[in-house]
């Protein structure tokens, strides 16, 4: 019975359409699963459990059959559907632009890194003439 369970779990994350994307524009394909005041569960396709996601970074779930779950973080009629699910969000845009801010980040922290690197060497050699200094006389 337990095996069954977990097949039918499994199944249903393979199978699985709905569309999560979060205010910054990164688009997790997955299972919406259900919701709570200020969280929504769901199951990113190839996770082993369901992550609670805060509504105030959803921009927008969009279920299997194009129904819009959750816009701007906030729940949607359920009559609201997309006229084409996936083919209306651009996933590979959506994931350029992803891509773009985590390098300019990930730039900005590395000249942040060579800055401290830099103050850094500046204080041990200091020190180090201090500390010859102090020694030679």
């Amino acid at each position: 019975m337990k095996y069954l369970i977990v097949s039918v779990i499994v199944l249903s994350c393979l199978t699985a359409q709905d569309i999560l994307i979060t205010d910054q524009g990164v688009t997790h394909k997955g299972k919406y699963i259900s919701s709570s005041e200020t969280h929504i569960e769901f199951q990113i396709l190839g996770a082993a459990f369901p992550m609670n996601v805060e509504k105030s970074i959803i921009a927008r779930v969009v279920l299997d059959g194009g129904q819009v779950v959750y816009d701007d973080g906030t729940y949607v009629a359920s009559s609201t559907v997309v006229d084409s699910m996936p083919d209306s969000i651009d996933i590979d845009v959506l994931n350029t632009q992803n891509l773009e801010l985590r390098q300019t980040e990930a730039l900005e922290n590395i000249a942040t890194a060579q800055t401290y690197f830099m103050y850094y060497s500046v204080v041990v050699t200091i020190l180090m003439v201090f500390s010859l200094v102090a020694a030679s006389s």
